[in-house]
């Protein structure tokens, strides 16, 4: 029995171990229903490795299991849903200890969601004040998730913005906006236009406060309440907005709501990100060793980020000039001229069938309003001669 149970101990002392030193890398994927397991080798496919298990406490433990077997099986880490129609946890003390205790020995689990936009609780018949109060104190979801799993993150989710109070609620705050409304098919909206300065809000304040990894929230629905399907372009610059300024968890809502050409929308871009994700994850925002032409990011008019790993490099730049206006600005003949060493042959256009020539490392292209541009290459870096 001592043997047994010294077994079980360092059992669980490698798993926190292999939790703890894993290394950090861009998670992206889908906020899905448990029972849709049937499209997640799909997901996969196109670069998904993060799975949002919806409605997972309302089934048995050994059935989420099972599914978290196929998360595995996909090399992939899944978020438990913890949360039900309050938007909090509703099992008693009792059976969501038992169903924690159960679920948390598989290797799959990243971590438990145990609130889902507080800041909107009103709406759900409860104040703001009781559902901090039920996070923090009592019961204290919160602090009763991280003692019966330490290693894991307990993690809530905020409607459109960071907003102070909710630092003793769980270990991330992350952020869901959904900016695309009533009809429209360009950047009427100024949330889907300052989408960079609230995804550098909420990486800032998990900085400030030790809650990382920032988590962003991404659209993939239409036709529900006032919201439209996004188009493209839209989707396009609500996502690489987050990854730009740095963020490294990405979660698509949902594919339970998104129809099949929202779906093949979000697996272009997820296949993109599949395809520079390392040089994305160690790269530099507004790295000072690519020179541009114009004074574009000292004027907030520009944003990029520059990695590169082995021989492939990436830029992913971003045109956020004009903001506060819908029209936003055109950039044109912006030349970007590569760091010192780095001289590919050309560059391809991720995602537009295209490819652009560089010449001793310069290359020029233009965006249009809130245009994405993502680059990636092939090249031998030269170390620059001795003086």
């Amino acid at each position: 029995m001592k043997i047994f149970r010294l077994s079980l101990l360092l059992a669980a002392f490698l798993l926190v171990i292999t939790i703890c030193t894993a290394r950090a890398e861009i998670l992206m994927g889908w906020y899905t229903e448990t029972n849709n397991s049937g499209a997640w080798a799909g997901h996969a496919a196109n670069g998904c490795n993060f799975f949002h298990l919806g409605g997972a406490n309302w089934f048995r433990a050994p059935e989420v299991k099972a599914k978290l077997d196929i998360v595995q099986s996909l090399g992939g880490k899944a978020s438990i849903d913890m949360k039900r129609t309050s938007g909090l946890p509703e099992l008693s003390l009792s059976d969501y200890k038992h169903f924690v205790n159960i679920v948390k020995t598989h290797p799959a689990v990243w971590g438990w969601y145990i609130a889902d936009e507080p800041d909107l609780c009103p709406e759900r018949r409860l104040s703001v004040e009781t559902c901090r109060h039920r996070l923090a104190i009592n019961p204290g979801w919160y602090r009763l998730t991280k003692s019966l799993d330490p290693a894991r993150y307990a993690w809530l989710v905020l409607a459109n913005k960071i907003s102070p109070g909710w630092n003793d609620c769980a270990d991330i705050i992350a952020l869901d906006t959904y900016p695309v409304y009533y009809g429209y098919t360009g950047f009427e909206a100024k949330e889907l236009r300052h989408q960079p300065d609230l995804m550098k809000s909420g990486l800032d304040w998990a900085e400030t406060h030790n809650k990382k990894p920032f988590i962003a929230v991404v659209q993939a629905f239409g036709g529900y309440g006032n919201w439209t399907e996004p188009n493209f372009p839209q989707m396009k610059y609500q996502v690489f907005s987050a990854l730009v300024q740095g963020v490294k968890v990405i979660l698509w809502f949902h594919d339970g709501w998104a129809s099949d050409n929202i779906k093949k929308m979000a697996a272009q871009v997820q296949r993109i990100i599949r395809d520079i994700s390392p040089q994305m994850d160690m790269g530099t925002k507004n790295d000072p060793t690519v020179i541009l032409n114009q004074n574009l990011v000292a004027q907030n008019r520009f944003i990029f980020r520059y990695g590169l790993v082995g021989k492939i490099g990436a830029i992913l730049a971003v045109n956020v000039a004009n903001r506060d206006s819908p029209n936003g600005e055109t950039l044109s003949n912006i030349q970007i001229t590569l760091p010192p060493g780095v001289r590919p042959s050309q560059v391809e256009v991720l995602g537009e069938d295209r490819t652009l020539p560089v010449t001793n490392g310069e290359f020029s292209d233009n965006f249009k309003p809130f245009e994405v541009h993502i680059y990636r290459f092939t090249t031998t870096p030269k170390l620059a001669p001795k003086k």
